[in-house]
């Protein structure tokens, strides 16, 4: 070996030396015995503080403790709000955040959004039934109260010409509302669905329009973990909450599962979902639950929004392969 040969490979191995340990952020969170999930602390039967216990708890909270529950770790629940949720996954506040984040490319530029997806919702207003509104175009050059945060803000103020205060916190849009602040909120058309079941809300309020800028949800980590064995393990936990039907189920005990039942028609959506479940080989839990929720419901439109964003979340849903 030459001079020149040594040299290289003793620079190579004090290079190799000095250089810093890669993080596994899956590693130190099973050394630390505890996995921090971001979850939202104000949207109904998602992610909530429950009144009387303090507690964040909500479909989302359950698939935090179940995730916690694969890795063999505790489980800490963070509450975040809209605006709060991005910079949680920058700043490693969280390790996971789980919180009806739409996935849009602007997102992904900043966070990991991990595949596949495991729900979906789009925009929509919950106005006075007094207004009689029947079009997004009736609502030029008026006054809604949304989110800090939400993606579809900017997009329903140009298409629309509406004028969108973005306020802080979903309370503070709905306290706006009610105070006549504002002639509607927008606002994600699943919540405001699961807020018109109860009687505070549905007396005087309703949902007249048709949803737009639909989009799935993703779980996020931060963007360092692309490729690694956080990610990987947060995807096959999602997969998994999908092949097995408990996606399915825990939404539908969520969403469906307090309301009165009675049994409204089948429609061609729901029968092509059920086809769709049985071209991938779906468990036969999880086609039992879509036929469940799509004849048990308070209201059709619930079940149907419901079954119309759960398709939407799950990419194993697209078209079948060709046999």
């Amino acid at each position: 070996m030459t001079r020149w040969m040594l040299v290289a490979a003793l620079v190579a191995q004090l290079l190799w030396a000095a250089a810093p340990a890669v993080a596994d952020t899956l590693d130190d969170i099973q050394k630390r015995g505890k996995l921090v999930v971001g979850v939202k602390k104000d949207v109904p039967l998602w992610g909530q503080i429950d009144p009387k216990t303090g507690e964040l708890v909500g479909l989302e909270p359950d698939l935090a403790a179940d995730l916690a529950a694969r890795l063999g770790v505790k489980l800490k629940l963070v509450g975040v709000l809209t605006a709060e949720r991005i910079e949680a996954v920058e700043q490693r506040r969280v390790d996971v955040l789980i919180a009806t984040l739409s996935d849009t490319p602007e997102r992904r530029k900043r966070m990991t959004l991990v595949s596949p997806h495991y729900y979906a919702s789009g925009a929509n207003v919950l106005v006075r039934r007094q207004a009689a509104l029947k079009s997004w175009q009736e609502l030029r050059n008026r006054r809604l109260c949304g989110r800090r945060g939400a993606f579809y803000n900017r997009s329903i103020t140009v298409n629309y010409g509406v004028d969108v205060v973005a306020l802080y916190s979903n309370g503070l849009a709905l306290e706006a509302l009610r105070d006549g602040r504002c002639e509607a909120v927008l606002y994600d058309d699943t919540n405001i669905v699961a807020m018109l079941q109860e009687p505070q809300w549905s007396r005087a309020f309703e949902m007249p329009l048709p949803t737009v800028h639909v989009a799935p949800w993703s779980v996020a980590v931060h963007k360092a973990e692309a490729g690694g064995r956080l990610e990987r393990a947060v995807s096959q936990a999602i997969a998994d909450w999908h092949r097995s039907g408990q996606l399915m189920a825990t939404a539908a005990l969520k969403l469906l599962g307090q309301v009165a039942l009675h049994t409204p028609e089948d429609g061609p959506m729901v029968r092509a979902l059920v086809a769709r479940l049985d071209a991938h080989a779906a468990s036969e839990r999880a086609v039992a639950m879509l036929q469940h929720v799509s004849t048990h419901a308070k209201a059709p439109d619930f079940a149907s929004l419901h079954l119309l964003h759960w398709s939407k979340g799950v990419d194993i849903l697209a078209d079948p392969p060709e046999k």
